[in-house]
This record gives C-alpha cells, sequence and structure tokens, in this order.
C-alpha cells in the first residue's frame, strides 16, 4: 500500500473530541490537552500542545443551554437561557442586558456551566417534566396571554390551515402555545392585557379598521364604535373584530417612525412590546443601573403609573405624536 502522508510534508490536522479527564491523583500537566477521540476501533486519547494548535470550543460539557436554565460563564457571570422568537435559536442574555446566541458566549467566554438546574437534578428531569407538563389550553382568536417577562401574546390565525398560533405585540413570527410557554412561561391568560387597561377617551381600531372609542357606563369603561349607541366589552369587542389595536391614547397616536433604544430621550412618548406590554408610555428619567441593568424610568401615558425598564440592544421603539401637534 502506498504511503499516505509523506515525510517532510507540511499538514493541518484537525481532530473533534471531548477533553479527556485527568487520571485520579494526576495533576494535569502545563501547557498540554488531552482529548478522547472516537475511532472504529474504540476511544483514542490524543495529547497536543497547547501552544502550537487552535482550539475551538463546540459544545459546554454539560451539554447545550435548553430554556429556562442558568449558565455561569468563566468571568462568573450568570447568564439565562431562552428560546428567540425571531431566529429559533437558543440565546443567552445577563444581567447587563446583553444577549447572543449560546455558542457566541461559549466561543468567547468559555468554558460555560450549568448552574441551574444542577447537572445532578437534571438528569431526572425528562421523566419529572414528562408528569409536571402543563395541559395546554384551548386557544381562542383573540385571547392574550402574558409571559414571565411581561410580554403580551396575542392568538391569531396561522397561515397553514389557519391554526391558531401566539405572536408577540408587533412582531411578524408565529410560535404554538408549548414553544411560548417553554421559552417564555408560565403563560398567563388576560381579559384586557394590564399595561394596555383601558383609559377614558381610548381609540381602539378593528380588523376592518373601524375605530371604537373607551367611554364611561355605570362607572365601568365600555368600548362603542363610532355612530353606534352599543357598548361591548374590550374582550368582546376583541373576539368578534380583533385583533385591536391602540390607536389613540390621551391625546397621542402612534407614528410610522421608530427610533433606536440608544437615542431615547426624557419627554418622549413611545411604545415597545417588551415595555409596558407595549402601551405608550413618557420617559421621565435618564439611564440608571438598576439591579445590574441600565434602565429607564417612564410612566404609563394617560395613568401615570411610574416603572423602569432595561434599554436592550437592537431594540427599536414606536414614536408617539400628539393629535394635532399640540402637546
Amino acid at each position: 500500500m502506498p504511503e499516505q502522508y509523506k515525510k517532510g510534508e507540511r499538514l493541518r490536522v484537525a481532530v473533534e473530541g471531548v477533553v479527556a479527564p485527568t487520571p485520579q491523583g494526576e495533576d494535569p500537566t502545563p501547557g498540554e490537552l488531552t482529548i478522547t477521540v472516537d475511532t472504529p476501533d474504540g476511544p483514542y486519547d490524543v495529547t497536543v500542545p497547547l501552544g502550537c494548535v487552535t482550539v475551538e470550543r463546540l459544545i459546554p460539557a454539560d451539554g447545550e443551554p435548553r430554556p429556562t436554565e442558568v449558565w455561569r460563564d468563566c468571568s462568573g457571570t450568570d447568564r439565562w437561557a431562552y428560546l428567540d422568537p425571531r431566529s429559533g435559536e437558543m440565546c443567552l442574555i445577563g444581567p447587563d442586558g446583553i444577549r447572543n446566541q449560546w455558542s457566541h458566549f461559549n466561543i468567547v467566554y468559555g468554558p460555560l456551566t450549568r448552574v441551574h438546574p444542577p447537572v445532578s437534578a437534571a438528569l431526572a428531569a425528562p421523566a419529572e417534566q414528562a408528569e409536571t407538563a402543563p395541559e395546554e389550553p384551548t386557544l381562542v382568536l383573540g385571547d392574550h396571554y402574558r409571559d414571565s417577562d411581561g410580554g403580551i401574546w396575542q392568538v391569531v390565525a396561522g397561515a397553514v390551515n389557519g391554526e391558531l398560533r401566539l405572536t408577540l405585540d408587533d412582531d411578524d413570527d408565529l410560535m404554538t402555545w408549548a414553544e411560548v410557554n417553554r421559552g417564555y412561561g408560565p403563560l398567563v391568560r388576560v381579559e384586557t392585557p394590564d399595561a394596555l387597561r383601558l383609559v377614558l377617551g381610548d381609540r381602539w381600531e378593528d380588523r376592518d379598521g373601524d375605530e371604537w372609542q373607551v367611554i364611561e357606563e355605570g362607572g365601568q369603561l365600555r368600548l362603542m364604535l363610532d355612530d353606534d349607541d352599543g357598548l361591548s366589552t374590550w374582550a368582546e369587542v376583541n373576539r368578534s373584530y380583533g385583533p385591536l389595536a391602540l390607536v389613540q391614547r390621551a391625546g397621542y397616536r402612534p407614528t410610522t417612525d421608530t427610533v433606536p433604544g440608544e437615542r431615547l430621550t426624557i419627554g418622549m412618548v413611545v411604545s415597545c412590546p417588551k415595555w409596558a406590554g407595549g402601551a405608550p408610555v413618557r420617559l421621565t428619567a435618564p439611564e440608571d443601573i438598576v439591579s445590574g441593568e441600565m434602565k429607564r424610568g417612564w410612566e404609563l401615558l394617560g395613568d401615570g403609573e411610574a416603572g423602569a425598564d432595561a434599554v436592550l440592544p437592537h431594540t427599536s421603539f414606536t414614536v408617539w405624536e400628539p393629535v394635532g401637534g399640540a402637546r
């Protein structure tokens, strides 16, 4: 059989394996890395000098991150795992608000270590999860569900056979109830999104483009179609004519303009699905560090309730302007 490689050839050798354990009672040899490679004849240990090879991290020792798990990087920072509804990628986000695919953090900040649930507890997870898996509710077109982050998901008809799916406000991506509940749950059904609770004088647009005004009747807020005497609850209108969209509050209407988070200024009226469930807010305070996150203070437009939220990278905010230009 002819010789495959000739003495004196310069080669680049790529090999993939797992880091081999150090024999009991021995210390790792400085400057060396031993990996175990699967071969047709069984496992084979390969030892290489670290200064002469390129090492690429592929998968953490504890496996790939899954939704709701917490992973710690080499700096000691804990990051939460979640499924990105836009890309479908498993991502990590830390207290600094920075988010990216888990593979990015693994390469840049590895090794990653799962800290919750602990590795020992995760061994029994499949059986436990099967026993306690939440029962999927009967979805109703137009219903809303709040996730663990306060985001509001609406039930809409999907493109395939009209199957019901969930979509985050102002997002084009559709997901099943189970997918959203796994990545962002537990989901809680809400009659009217708390953050979009009715304010006297609100105007809501239905799927036909007609506007419903919020009026008070007998101490209760109801929706009335322009030029119509009939009164209905928000939920009734949303089920029959939804999805409803808030198009006016406290004299302000949303525009087609958007602004990135880093350009927000005090006094602006904006909305974002991840802030107050998509309700318009007026910025009241500059960025501040709260619990390790950079946050901006706001108050709900037409309500006055105060709050604060993180300004996440690559987040766009819809600009609201006063009707007729008056402020």
